[in-house]
């Protein structure tokens, strides 16, 4: 008898066809968690992207998008939900702070701070932040309110880089939604943060309603 040596045979093109039986498991970020093994890849139907389960920390599986990368880098992706309402008092420049990363919310960078909500740059690499945020209604219609995205080099003063000013909403029962938006470049060790500031005459509050999102790009 020949002995093959475990060699698979050749098949030709013309003989796979694609069928129903190929794809692969669908999920629903929205209804995160779902039970996943480690190494485990399914579609999302909300986010319309491949999604992996991941090991983090150890013994504690969860569901994350798929990096894209091109070449020698990479790119991922970040989400973080406001944790919670925070008091600003008038005048006074406060960085917005405590935030969640529960699902559909995702933190593939593991550079935010969602504490201190600081954002430290592990490698070199450019950033883009999108800033969603919005005024608590009930309290005040005066005043101006801005949001501002702040870089601080490794050595070196803090840099106001977006500056994102809205008047009240004329209507004390409605909330004042504001966002913000900027793209830059990061050396490891640099940080990003945003705060908010208004001049109401009282304290106002920022809703837990808000988020940031974006991604980093590694060279």
């Amino acid at each position: 008898m020949t002995e093959n040596f475990r060699i698979a045979p050749l098949i030709r093109a013309a003989d796979v066809k694609a069928s129903d039986s190929l794809s692969i498991p669908k999920i629903n970020s929205n209804m995160l968690p779902i039970k996943g093994v480690a190494g485990q890849i399914a579609y999302d139907t909300v986010t319309r992207r491949t999604w992996e389960c991941v090991e983090n920390p150890p013994g504690v599986t969860t569901w994350r998008p798929i990096s894209i990368g091109g070449g020698s880098g990479s790119t991922t992706d970040f989400s973080l939900k406001k944790s919670g309402t925070q008091n600003i008092p008038s005048g006074v420049e406060t960085i917005i702070t405590s935030f969640s990363t529960t699902s559909p919310y995702f933190d593939i960078t593991f550079s935010w701070n969602i504490i201190s909500g600081v954002f430290t740059a592990l490698v070199a690499q450019s950033m883009i932040l999108d800033v969603d945020m919005t005024w608590a209604a009930g309290i005040s219609n005066q005043g101006e309110r801005s949001i501002r995205i702040y870089y601080k080099p490794l050595a070196g003063a803090e840099q106001l880089v977006k500056d994102s000013s809205t008047q009240a909403s004329p209507s004390n029962s409605s909330p004042t939604t504001q966002d913000a938006s900027v793209g830059i470049f990061l050396a490891a060790g640099d940080q990003v943060y945003v705060k908010a500031l208004h001049n109401a005459g009282v304290s106002l509050t920022i809703d837990s309603t808000g988020t940031y999102s974006g991604h980093c790009s590694i060279p």
